[in-house]
């Protein structure tokens, strides 16, 4: 495993502090920082969606609708919600709480 595997692109937090990574083609996301970029998504509205020169670091799709970005890596509206639907799926498949305290 490299450090990409193991630590989330967006706020760097190890696998050993947060409940899921989601290993994406380029970077990895936590389920925290997806949970930020979904209330951060639903706070603005589908009217504020616009489109940024730098491509999403997770599908690599030009001039996609970015919703959440650090210094060091981007998302888009679609890989934010596959990104749900991935944590949704796999809480349900080990019959885990949609949400929990995460403990160190």
């Amino acid at each position: 495993m490299t450090e990409r595997d193991t630590v989330c692109a967006f706020c760097n937090s190890d696998r050993s502090i947060v409940a899921e990574l989601i290993l994406g083609p380029n970077v990895t996301i936590c389920n925290v920082c997806v949970a930020a970029a979904t209330r951060l998504a639903n706070e603005r509205g589908g009217d504020d969606m616009q489109a940024f020169p730098e491509p999403c670091s997770f599908c690599r799709q030009e001039k996609a609708h970015l919703q959440f970005a650090r210094e060091q890596a981007r998302i888009c509206d679609l890989c934010i919600e596959m990104c749900v639907d991935i944590i949704e799926e796999e809480r349900s498949r080990t019959k885990l709480p949609t949400a929990r305290v995460l403990k160190n």
